[in-house]
């Protein structure tokens, strides 16, 4: 049996988030951008669904911007 942590270090959440560095996430915090985290004393922790909920919120349509910045003509 395997217990999954529920709360993940500054590091920790910046590795399963993809980011090289733990300074991305931690200016992401700094500028009120990033996910949302608990503070425990000096310590900064996130837990596992906050990274997956922020994660999914960026989520892009990638073809979205050219669908909606020009309406095709219909030509007759």
């Amino acid at each position: 049996m395997s217990i999954e942590p529920r709360w993940l270090s500054t590091q920790a959440a910046a590795t399963y988030l993809g980011y090289e560095s733990r300074r991305s996430l931690e200016r992401l915090r700094e500028k009120g951008e990033g996910p949302q985290f608990s503070r425990r004393g000096s310590r900064i922790l996130y837990r596992v669904q906050d990274l997956d909920a922020w994660a999914e919120a960026g989520l892009v349509d990638p073809g979205a911007e050219h669908r909606g910045a020009r309406p095709l003509q219909v030509v007759a």
